[in-house]
């Protein structure tokens, strides 16, 4: 038997404390820098949350961090003037906060227990 469980409240509350850190940063770069940067603001909020996407490509949208850390990390490594730089940092800092303000908040599952499949004889007659 093999049981599910959900992350502990250790990792809930880091996975907070980090979402809200990336807002704040979010913001604080939308303030200072303005232009582009408002609107992709709210378009990397959001983009984890469109309607209308498959669920697959939804669920990895949400779950899968390395897409706007790799934006993050092209930005910060690369150089590129501030039109182009902060609006794309600023929409990788707020899609990677809405995964992890995500993982913080989603639904407690409690622990289960399965159940190894019941074996099914068949007849052949």
């Amino acid at each position: 038997m093999s049981t599910i469980t959900s992350p502990g409240t250790g990792a809930r509350i880091a996975w907070g404390a980090f979402g809200v850190f990336l807002v704040a940063f979010g913001v604080f770069e939308m303030l200072k820098h303005g232009g582009l940067a408002w609107p992709l603001f709210f378009v990397g909020a959001v983009i984890p949350a469109i309607p209308g996407l498959p669920r697959s490509v939804q669920r990895w949208v949400q779950r899968f961090p390395p897409v706007p850390l790799a934006v993050i990390a092209y930005i910060s490594l690369f150089p590129a003037p501030d039109l182009l730089a902060v609006p794309f940092f600023t929409l990788g800092l707020m899609w990677l906060a809405h995964i992890a303000l995500g993982r913080a908040y989603r639904p407690h599952r409690t622990v289960r227990e399965l159940k190894p499949a019941e074996s099914v004889s068949i007849s052949r007659s």
